[in-house]
Protein backbone atom coordinates (compact mmCIF):
# COMPACT_ATOMS: atom_id res chain seq x y z
CA UNK A 1 0.00 0.00 0.00
CA UNK A 2 2.80 2.48 0.64
CA UNK A 3 4.68 1.93 -2.43
CA UNK A 4 1.31 2.28 -4.26
CA UNK A 5 0.62 5.74 -2.32
CA UNK A 6 4.55 6.88 -3.18
CA UNK A 7 4.31 5.75 -7.17
CA UNK A 8 0.72 7.93 -7.38
CA UNK A 9 3.02 11.03 -5.68
CA UNK A 10 5.81 10.59 -8.56
CA UNK A 11 3.35 10.26 -11.08
CA UNK A 12 1.35 13.80 -10.05
CA UNK A 13 4.62 15.41 -9.13
CA UNK A 14 7.48 15.47 -11.35
CA UNK A 15 6.68 12.19 -13.62
CA UNK A 16 8.71 13.41 -16.42
CA UNK A 17 12.17 13.43 -14.47
CA UNK A 18 11.34 11.03 -12.85
CA UNK A 19 10.76 8.64 -15.92
CA UNK A 20 13.81 9.82 -17.51
CA UNK A 21 16.44 8.80 -14.54
CA UNK A 22 14.46 5.28 -13.75
CA UNK A 23 14.72 4.72 -17.98
CA UNK A 24 18.02 5.93 -17.33
CA UNK A 25 18.82 3.32 -14.59
CA UNK A 26 17.02 0.27 -16.19
CA UNK A 27 19.41 0.97 -19.71
CA UNK A 28 22.44 0.62 -17.42
CA UNK A 29 21.34 -1.87 -15.66
CA UNK A 30 20.45 -3.86 -18.84
CA UNK A 31 23.78 -3.03 -20.05
CA UNK A 32 25.53 -4.79 -16.94
CA UNK A 33 24.19 -7.76 -15.80
CA UNK A 34 26.32 -8.40 -13.02
CA UNK A 35 24.83 -5.22 -11.72
CA UNK A 36 21.50 -6.35 -12.30
CA UNK A 37 21.71 -9.50 -10.62
CA UNK A 38 23.67 -8.35 -7.47
CA UNK A 39 20.65 -5.70 -7.23
CA UNK A 40 18.00 -8.82 -7.83
CA UNK A 41 19.90 -10.69 -5.23
CA UNK A 42 20.17 -7.94 -2.76
CA UNK A 43 16.56 -7.73 -2.22
CA UNK A 44 15.80 -11.13 -2.36
CA UNK A 45 18.33 -11.70 0.21
CA UNK A 46 16.42 -8.91 2.06
CA UNK A 47 12.83 -9.44 1.71
CA UNK A 48 10.57 -12.85 1.88
CA UNK A 49 7.58 -11.52 0.67
CA UNK A 50 6.49 -7.72 -1.46
CA UNK A 51 4.72 -6.48 1.87
CA UNK A 52 7.93 -6.63 3.76
CA UNK A 53 8.96 -4.20 1.44
CA UNK A 54 8.84 -0.24 2.53
CA UNK A 55 10.46 3.12 1.87
CA UNK A 56 12.01 2.37 5.59
CA UNK A 57 13.63 -0.82 4.53
CA UNK A 58 14.88 -0.27 1.50
CA UNK A 59 17.00 2.29 2.72
CA UNK A 60 19.34 0.11 4.04
CA UNK A 61 19.70 -1.37 1.16
CA UNK A 62 23.51 -0.30 0.25
CA UNK A 63 23.71 -1.66 -3.58
CA UNK A 64 20.00 -0.60 -4.80
CA UNK A 65 20.87 3.04 -2.89
CA UNK A 66 24.20 3.79 -4.61
CA UNK A 67 22.78 2.49 -8.23
CA UNK A 68 20.04 4.85 -7.13
CA UNK A 69 22.50 7.75 -6.63
CA UNK A 70 24.56 6.73 -9.74
CA UNK A 71 21.51 6.71 -11.89
CA UNK A 72 20.62 10.64 -10.56
CA UNK A 73 24.36 11.99 -11.14
CA UNK A 74 24.25 9.87 -14.47
CA UNK A 75 20.83 10.67 -15.98
CA UNK A 76 19.94 14.14 -14.06
CA UNK A 77 16.93 15.21 -15.19
CA UNK A 78 18.37 19.05 -14.51
CA UNK A 79 18.62 19.97 -18.64
CA UNK A 80 21.37 21.35 -19.10
CA UNK A 81 23.32 19.58 -15.76
CA UNK A 82 24.90 21.31 -12.96
CA UNK A 83 27.85 23.98 -13.98
CA UNK A 84 31.09 23.51 -12.83
CA UNK A 85 32.90 26.55 -12.33
CA UNK A 86 37.15 26.09 -11.92
CA UNK A 87 38.91 29.09 -10.91
CA UNK A 88 41.68 30.06 -14.21
CA UNK A 89 44.52 27.65 -12.98
CA UNK A 90 42.47 25.04 -11.67
CA UNK A 91 41.74 24.42 -8.00
CA UNK A 92 42.45 21.64 -5.13
CA UNK A 93 39.78 19.03 -4.04
CA UNK A 94 41.11 16.61 -0.84
CA UNK A 95 44.40 18.48 -0.94
CA UNK A 96 45.00 17.05 -5.12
Amino acid sequence: MELESTLTVFHFAGSDALSKVLSGIINYLLQSPAALADIVMEIRNTFKEELDISIATVKDLPFLNGTLKEGLRLCSPVPAGLPRLVPLGGDTVASE
